[in-house]
């Protein structure tokens, strides 16, 4: 029997209030959407570079520049990453090949495209058997049931996700119903009919419910108080902020990312707001991405590297300062400061050659030279 890799066979949508096992679903939450914007976009701005022994080859393949010939490289590169975080499957076919038996271009297909078999190493493509060789699957974690598949965040934070979907339904419901009026006005009048409490309500309204604010004059003793949200809606607003808690917890981002409540990083560089970002969230994501598209892209010997350097650049002040030492001391050469920066390089002689490090001077005390003294001999005289 085989076993869709998504939606999973364990998620029942019949048992739920809300129905979390549709993507369109999961990202229309608030905090899952601007989640999934900022971890994919960042990965779709990265280029695919081949290195071998730590350089990078130059040119770049082709394979790499556009794997998938109906997408772009940010298209294929950002949905993939969406498909293995929210379904825990990313699902790729290689197509063609080159005449040295190398990957020339892949296809992307939908996670719900794909279907396995426990004791079976082929995969099914829409009810097909597949040459497992030129499939990429990139899966986030294993399925304890089926460890050829991943699980991703929906299937991993089921309750949540509903929970955070029925608050949303329920704060939807009770803005629609359940509304506040604006202010509370107080006739002095002590007994006052239905009637004459409506006509009051629709010459207030004709009033003072336009765009223009016209002045108010009202009998002695009337009050105007005007009105805020209820207990019951400012707590809806704190239980909307905890679901953001929960959706960064979820996406293993900081919860400042998301709005969230968070501690302060005021005084933080963006070059070191976004190397926590890419150490901590990002590189999980990049490293099984790399070493999936890696090993059936590239020959062997060559390995495949997500170009980091985008998220890794500073403010241009803190990057020229951070360069200018590094030259001096012979580190870094001149025309390596400017490709890291995103400028053209120089090309001469002084700028490809490293400095030498000026040497350092000896800052010793020399030792002051003796002072002779004659001590007269016998027998001298003055």
């Amino acid at each position: 029997m085989t076993s869709q890799l998504w939606p999973p066979m364990v998620v029942d949508p019949s048992t739920l209030t809300w129905d979390v096992t549709g993507t369109a679903k999961v990202k229309s939450l608030p905090g899952i959407g601007r989640a999934l914007a900022l971890i994919c976009g960042l990965i779709g701005q990265m280029n695919l570079d081949p290195v071998k022994a730590g350089q990078i080859l130059a040119p770049r393949p082709r394979v790499l520049q556009q794997p998938d010939l109906d997408k772009t490289l940010v298209g294929f590169t950002s949905e993939s990453a969406e498909e293995y975080l929210i379904e825990g499957n990313s699902m790729s076919l290689i197509t063609a090949w080159d005449s040295r038996g190398q990957a020339a271009a892949c296809r992307w297909f939908p996670a719900w495209c794909w279907s396995t078999i426990k004791d079976d190493d082929r995969y099914y493509l829409n009810g097909h058997p597949v040459d497992p060789e030129n499939v990429l699957h990139a899966k986030r974690g294993s399925d304890p049931m089926n460890p050829r598949r991943g699980v991703g965040i929906v299937e991993q934070h089921l309750k949540e996700l509903e929970r955070a979907g029925l608050q949303s339904e329920y704060e939807r419901q009770n803005l629609r119903s359940g509304g506040v009026p604006s202010v509370a006005v107080i006739a002095p009048q002590k007994e006052l009919t239905q009637a004459e409490l409506d006509e009051a309500g629709a010459a207030w309204q004709e009033r003072f419910g336009g765009p223009v604010r016209r002045p108010g004059i009202f009998p002695n003793g009337t009050e105007v108080k005007p009105l805020s949200w209820s207990p019951n809606d400012q707590q809806m607003v704190l239980a909307r902020q905890m679901t953001l808690t929960d959706v960064a917890n979820m996406m293993n981002l900081d919860a400042y990312w998301l709005g969230a409540p968070a501690s302060s990083h005021t005084y933080r560089t963006p070059g070191v707001m976004f190397l926590i970002l890419l150490r901590t969230t990002l590189e999980p994501i990049l490293r099984e991405l790399e070493q999936v598209w890696g090993q059936k892209m590239l020959p062997y010997g060559t390995d495949l590297r997500f170009d980091r350097t985008q998220l890794t650049r500073d403010d241009m002040a803190s990057m020229i300062t951070s360069f200018v030492v590094a030259i001096r001391e012979g580190l870094m050469t001149v025309d390596e400061s400017r490709v890291y920066m995103g400028l053209t390089p120089f090309g001469t002689p002084e700028a490809t050659t490293p400095r030498i490090p000026s040497a350092t001077p000896d800052t010793s005390e020399e030792p002051e030279p003796a002072i002779s003294v004659n001590t007269p001999k016998e027998g001298d005289t003055k």
